[in-house]
C-alpha cells in the first residue's frame, strides 16, 4: 500500500466527516465551546517559550548582580581589614 494514497484518502475522510459535523446544529454548539478552549491552549503553548526565555535571561542578569555584589563586597572587606590594622 502507498502511504501518499493512503494518507489523501484518509484527508478526504476527515473533510467529509468535518463537512457532516459543521452542517449539523449540534456539532455548531461544541464547536462554539471548544473553540476558546482550544484559543487558549494555543496561547499557553505559545507563551511558555517566550516565558521560559524572558526568565532565563532575568535569572542570568540577577546572577551576573549577584557576583559583582559579592567581588565588591569581598573587596571593600579586604579593604576595611587591611585599613584597622
Amino acid at each position: 500500500m502507498d502511504f501518499i494514497s493512503e494518507g489523501a484518502s484518509a484527508s478526504r475522510l476527515m473533510i467529509a466527516l468535518c463537512a457532516e459535523l459543521t452542517s449539523s446544529e449540534a456539532a455548531e454548539s461544541v464547536l462554539k465551546g471548544f473553540v476558546p478552549i482550544l484559543g487558549n491552549v494555543i496561547s499557553a503553548m505559545a507563551s511558555v517559550p517566550i516565558c521560559a526565555f524572558t526568565l532565563h535571561k532575568l535569572l542570568k542578569s540577577c546572577e551576573e548582580e549577584a557576583y559583582r555584589v559579592q567581588h565588591e563586597f569581598e573587596k571593600w572587606s579586604i579593604i576595611a581589614t587591611n585599613t584597622s590594622k
